[in-house]
Parts: structure tokens; C-alpha cells; sequence
């Protein structure tokens, strides 16, 4: 059955916990057992004159209190804005720019250990007008609030305009997770892998067809339980709005679905969260410029599974667009 979320005072994460940002200017949080959205007053209070999108990442313990915390940045029209929430009460551990603060494009995030230091990193990507710009912020730095870059390279040509959407996932099964990159609006579907330490390109491919120019966005998430992570993707605003699974290893597509009713072609935000404590993670799904399209957020399994259905609104008339992570 579909669930309803309704307001609560804030709990910690749990595994069974799934951050969502609602566009305008929301970031709740989503229990499995509860089922209830917990509002973040702090966020509202650093957003309070924003009404665009916001992105999230709830990968990593940043604080290292056991929960994982919860990186929120700013979409476009927002500045470059990158929060941290703790995981456990929702208190802000950072907030700075990480891009020049005239640009206005939005910000990408994900986190992680892509360093092999045993710390959470951030990777930020910029958005659309700001170039494939990704950006590693040391994670022993973000602790100390010294916001040192560990690394900052363009996913794809600097001319780019499009932005990028990030990820990180253990695909190799060292426990040290790799960077994945998705072209935005106005480039081929090409996704890009970066390993851990040096950051050097691994592999490329394209996820969809190469005339798809809508832009599309990864995640990536152990969703058989062998220890390597598979990569997920999702398109932009226009395309068929399908879900592609691919090995983390040989890159080759293992599965395809559309989440969301025939006829609906509108952007799939992607994510992947251990939603029910089984030591997979499951396919996370978010309606973007969302047009009747109701409930917002799915739940799958590997195999495409419809596990959940989540409504991110107070009614079934609630139409707006959901990042997930």
C-alpha cells in the first residue's frame, strides 16, 4: 500500500531512513517502519528566502556519531550552497559555497570514502551554465571545517554548459568507493567512472541512446549483496523516463524499467538505500517536473520489484518534483 508521510519531530537515521528534497525548498526525512516525514527547521532556516530545488546525499557519518548525516545543496537559482545535517538530530555540521558564489546553476552532491583514508569525502558537481566541474573536498578537512579540495577536475569538456550530476559506489569491492559522473542538459547520456585515489578515468559509456540530450542522473548502490555496487541511472526532463542498471565491474546493462505510469516523461532522480535492513540496497526513484504524476518516490527491488510507493506530499494532488538519494 502507498504511504502518506505527515510531520513528526525529528529520529536519527536509521538503515531504514530515506532523506528526500522536495522542490520548493523542502528537506524531510522518510522512515520505513513510520512512514512520517521529519521536517528540518535548520534547513528551512538557511533556505528561508529560496524556493528552488534542493539535492541530497545521506551516504556517510561525517561526525562519526554511527548515523549517516545528510549533505543538502542548493539548486539553480540557489547559489552554490552545500548544508550538512547531522543524521542523528538535524543540526548543521557545515554550510559553505562550493563554487564561486555568483554562479548560480546549482550544485550536485554525493559522498563517500574515495580517498582510501577510511573518511567520508564530499564530491560536488556543478549545475547546469557552470561547466562539468567535480569538485573531492577532503573529508579529514570538512571535519575540521578547513574545507580543503582534494581534487577538482571537468567530468567532460570544459566548454559543457550542461553540468553534472555525481555519485560515488564501491565497484571494485575494495571498500573504497569510486566517483560516477552523468552529462546534463544538452550532452549525449554519457556516464563516466573515476577511480578512487587518483581519480583517473576508468571507463565511459553511454547509458541511453547518444541522441538523448536531456541529461541524466546516477547513483550507484550494492543491490545484490556481493559487495560491488552496481551503477543506476535515470533520464532528464523529456526522455522515456527509464531506470538502467549496469555492473560496476564490466559495465554492462543489466536491466531496464520504467518506474512511473505510460506516458509520463518527465526526469527520474535515482538513488539507493538499504531501505529495509536486508544488506541490499534498493532502487531509489523521484518524480521530477512532476505533472500528475503521483505517488512521487518508488521503492524497487534488483529486479524491478515495486516494493513501495511513497507519497512526499500531504494529499494525492501534491505535483511537485523530489531528489532522492
Amino acid at each position: 500500500m502507498a504511504a502518506m508521510v505527515t510531520t513528526s519531530p525529528f529520529p536519527h537515521q536509521t538503515h531504514n531512513s530515506l532523506p528526500l528534497a522536495i522542490f520548493p525548498h523542502q528537506l524531510v526525512l522518510v522512515s520505513n517502519y513510520i512512514q512520517q516525514t521529519i521536517q528540518f527547521p535548520q534547513a528551512l532556516h538557511l533556505l528561508k528566502a529560496f524556493f528552488g530545488e534542493i539535492r541530497v546525499s545521506s551516504n556517510s557519518d561525517f561526525d562519526g556519531d554511527g548515523v549517516n548525516d545528510i549533505v543538502a545543496a542548493a539548486g539553480p537559482g540557489g547559489g552554490p550552497r552545500v548544508s550538512i545535517f547531522s543524521g542523528t538530530n538535524g543540526n548543521i555540521l557545515l554550510d559553505f559555497f562550493a563554487y564561486n558564489t555568483s554562479f548560480s546553476g546549482g550544485v550536485f552532491v554525493a559522498s563517500g570514502d574515495v580517498t582510501g583514508d577510511g573518511v567520508p569525502d564530499l564530491v560536488t558537481g556543478a549545475g547546469a551554465t557552470g561547466g562539468p566541474h567535480v569538485i573531492v573536498w577532503d573529508g579529514g578537512s570538512l571535519t575540521h571545517n578547513s574545507l580543503s579540495p582534494k581534487a577538482s577536475f571537468f567530468a567532460y569538456a570544459p566548454t559543457f554548459l550542461g553540468g553534472v550530476s555525481v555519485a560515488t559506489g564501491d565497484l571494485t569491492g575494495d571498500g573504497v568507493r569510486e566517483i560516477i559522473t552523468g552529462a546534463g542538459i544538452g550532452g549525449a547520456p554519457q556516464v563516466n567512472v573515476y577511480s578512487s585515489g587518483s581519480f583517473a578515468l576508468m571507463h565511459s559509456f553511454f547509458a541511453y541512446d547518444t541522441r538523448f540530450v536531456g541529461g541524466i542522473f546516477v547513483a550507484a548502490g550494492d543491490l545484490t549483496g556481493d559487495q560491488h555496487a552496481e551503477i543506476i541511472t535515470g533520464t532528464g526532463q523529456g526522455g522515456d523516463a527509464k531506470v538502467n542498471l549496469f555492473d560496476g565491474q564490466n559495465f554492462q546493462r543489466l536491466g531496464s524499467f520504467s518506474p512511473y505510469q505510460q506516458g509520463y516523461n518527465g526526469a527520474v532522480r535515482v538513488g539507493a538505500t538499504d531501505y529495509y535492513g536486508t544488506g541490499k540496497q534498493n532502487i531509489i526513484t523521484g518524480a521530477g517536473n512532476n505533472i500528475g504524476q503521483n505517488p512521487n518516490v518508488k521503492i524497487f527491488d534488483f529486479d524491478a520489484t515495486l516494493l513501495d510507493s511513497i507519497f512526499t506530499g500531504n494529499s494525492s494532488g501534491f505535483q511537485n518534483s523530489v531528489y532522492v538519494s
